[in-house]
């Protein structure tokens, strides 16, 4: 009888061992995952210049405040403003409440997104979204959500949009309406 019992209470100590190993196996891999996820820098005041190969500016971001993540190589951005050019001439300002910049290609914009051309050429419009993913190497923006369109003649709304901001060529996705008035100059 007392073999028993002395049996009983090293097998419940084994299993009891057991399982605190691997709860702790289980912590440390939690913690590793934590860790790495965290960021490695935080910086008030950012200017980021993007370059072409031969020296050109072709885009410029600036933010209040940015966050780097080294696990997935992204920097999220407070209030970023956002300069796209074409050869030497600005062509976009793009202005929103947050935003993430994935690698060196992808700007996804959230929250009271701008756009306004910096072209005297094009006219002057404003262009306004609560979210836009930019593709940075090929300058297409594009959303699934609503979209507005305002110059002093014309108002356009639309859900959706897949815009090339080097030709300026714009499908809209669906549900576009809008208004014109010829009268207005």
């Amino acid at each position: 009888m007392r073999r028993r019992y002395i049996v009983t209470i090293i097998t419940a100590l084994v299993i009891a061992g057991y399982l605190s190993f691997d709860e702790k196996q289980d912590n440390q891999q939690i913690a590793v995952e934590a860790i790495k996820s965290e960021p490695d820098y935080l910086i008030t005041g950012l200017s980021i210049e993007s370059y072409t190969e031969n020296g050109t500016l072709s885009q410029q971001i600036d933010a209040d405040k940015a966050t780097h993540y080294p696990h997935n190589n992204s920097i999220d951005f407070e209030q970023p403003k956002v300069i796209l050019r074409q050869g030497n001439s600005p062509q976009w300002g793009i202005t929103s409440k947050t935003g993430q910049l994935i690698g060196d290609e992808t700007l996804q914009l959230n929250g009271n997104i701008q756009i306004v051309p910096l072209q005297d050429s094009v006219g002057i419009f404003s262009l306004s979204t609560e979210a836009l993913t930019i593709d940075l190497l090929k300058h297409i923006a594009d959303t699934d959500a609503q979209v507005i369109i305002e110059s002093n003649s014309t108002k356009l709304k639309a859900i959706g949009m897949n815009m090339n901001l080097n030709s300026q060529l714009t499908v809209f996705k669906s549900q576009v309406r809008g208004i014109h008035d010829p009268n207005v100059k």
